[in-house]
């Protein structure tokens, strides 16, 4: 199925860049079905207090719009990370590490591997950096993909460090 019927056109293009890092012989580039939306954001912040406060300021923003927010971690210990420091506040998020039954909606936490199959109103990816999500890690390179194309409507990627051809051509804010 090569057709995109989740995702906006913006965020479609943006994930098939960084599926063209892949050294997967035959490729196939999902084709997004033409519903425009708003552009992805490539964030950088300062450091991961920065990153932490930047991802809480668009959770708020984000939920007075959309019912389904996630937040893509690399890995569950990244997750785990930031749901400690962000549990507290008034969204409640919830953490998903796999022993889950059930998602309810409202505002969630994961790692990049348990967003297959998932869909939400808008994604914020954590650390979206070089040294995070490799250009030459082939793995990698899936990972972001996937977390890239879980968003139905907005994509907000943050990060702090270096930002190499993975992500370099899509707009920063």
């Amino acid at each position: 199925m090569e057709q995109s019927y989740r995702t906006t056109a913006e965020i479609m293009e943006a994930a098939n860049q960084v599926l063209a890092h892949s050294r997967q012989t035959e490729v196939l580039f999902a084709k997004p079905v033409v519903r425009r939306g708003e552009p992805v954001k490539v964030t950088e912040v300062a450091g991961y207090p920065e990153m932490i406060r930047a991802i809480d300021g668009s959770v708020v923003e984000l939920r007075r719009l959309y019912r389904s927010i996630a937040v893509i971690a690399k890995t569950l210990a990244e997750a785990q990370n930031i749901y400690h420091e962000l549990k507290a506040k008034d969204y409640r998020p919830v953490l998903i590490q796999g022993t889950e039954d059930e998602y309810h909606g409202g505002t969630v936490i994961l790692p990049s591997y348990l967003a297959k199959g998932l869909e939400f109103d808008a994604v914020l990816i954590a650390d979206g950096s070089e040294a995070n999500y490799r250009q030459d890690n082939e793995l990698d390179i899936k990972l972001l993909y996937v977390a890239m194309t879980r968003p139905l409507h907005r994509l907000i990627i943050y990060y702090y460090g270096e930002l190499r051809r993975l992500l370099k051509n899509i707009g920063k804010a």
